[in-house]
């Protein structure tokens, strides 16, 4: 008797500790893919643009890049007031002569509908380096756009490129595998509190059967 209520009095705490433990799991999936993309690898570029150089194009560089390897880059810009129903830049890639050895990206944001004037845009993406290693430079530049070219004024654009970083299985494996864990441990849990339902009320079942045999008896 002593042993079952033993039993009986560990069952909560096993509940309660498989309900932490997929809690915490299903919290820790989204903090990994965050420290992943903003925090894995090496920050090997980070500068800033102030608004005086943004209307004639600003080459973030040089940064040393290897063929191959995987690379992530971050842009936060602060859009200004347009007059215009779009908001246009582009962002290209240059070499260490500076001549451009990428596809031009144009970026679009539209007029009042997706911003309000001096709000902050912010953008990564990741890119693997296909040309030859050496530096490259990033230039950002806005074709529209009213922005404060006054002395000392706060810089619109921030850019950023770590190298080396977390993709792919690496970082969406661990993450898919954590809410996994997590879902099973809290389905682990509600079953474990179905099962002590049932143990701590047995009369019910017991009722129920023996109400179905005296119906089949007079039935009969």
């Amino acid at each position: 008797m002593t042993g079952a209520k033993g039993r009986r009095g560990a069952r909560p705490k096993t509940i309660l500790r498989l309900l932490l433990l997929g809690v915490l799991a299903l919290l820790l999936a989204p903090a990994y893919a965050l420290l992943g993309v903003y925090c894995s690898g090496r920050l090997a570029l980070a500068q800033q643009a102030p608004a005086s150089e943004i209307l004639r194009g600003f080459d973030f560089g040089p940064v040393w890049l290897e063929k191959g390897e995987v690379g992530r880059y971050f842009i936060s810009a602060t859009l200004p007031q347009s007059d215009t129903a779009t908001w246009r830049t582009s962002f290209e890639v240059l070499n260490a002569a500076r001549q451009p050895v990428f596809h031009q990206d144009e970026v679009r944001f539209i007029g009042d509908y997706q911003f309000h004037p001096g709000q902050r845009e912010r953008t990564h993406h990741q890119f693997t380096l296909k040309k030859g290693t050496g530096y490259y430079y990033f230039r950002f530049k806005a074709h529209n756009g009213v922005y404060s070219a006054a002395p000392g004024s706060a810089p619109v654009v921030e850019f950023a490129i770590r190298q080396r970083v977390i993709n792919g299985w690496g970082l969406w494996g661990p993450v898919v595998g954590l809410l996994l864990a997590g879902l099973l441990l809290i389905a682990r849990a509600i079953l474990t509190i179905n099962s002590l339902g049932r143990t701590a009320h047995p009369e019910r079942s017991e009722s129920g059967t023996a109400a179905a045999g005296r119906a089949s008896v007079v039935h009969g």
